[in-house]
């Protein structure tokens, strides 16, 4: 099935049955925002199981965007944590978060081509 429409990500997971409370949005250390995460609408269930599915941002309900609205602050500056399209999670330290694949065109030769 398609990913929720990014504009609203969060309220399609909680009428969807996906998500038992709003509390699940928000990072642990995150004691301002309503939704800790931003949702990158350049997925698809289909696109490369590395690229950013969610990454940590400021709160914000149904944010979405790319790496500009990414964020370490939760954690001191020092990493934060990225949700990528295969389902799994990493705790990327902030001095790896250039290396994050953010578009479907995106792939490392590009990436080595950038540099």
């Amino acid at each position: 099935s398609p990913y929720p429409t990014a504009d609203k990500w969060c309220d399609l997971l909680i009428q969807g049955g996906y998500v038992d409370s709003e509390k699940q949005f928000r990072c642990p250390v995150d004691k301002k925002g309503r939704c800790s995460y931003a949702i990158n609408p350049n997925v698809t269930p289909h696109s490369n199981p590395r690229l950013v599915l969610l990454f940590e941002t400021k709160g914000a309900w149904n944010q979405y965007g790319g790496p500009k609205l990414l964020t370490a602050d939760n954690h001191r500056g020092k990493a934060c944590n990225v949700l990528f399209n295969d389902g799994h999670v990493e705790f990327i330290k902030k001095d790896h978060l250039g290396d994050l694949i953010w578009k479907i065109e995106q792939n490392s030769s590009d990436k080595k081509k950038a540099r």
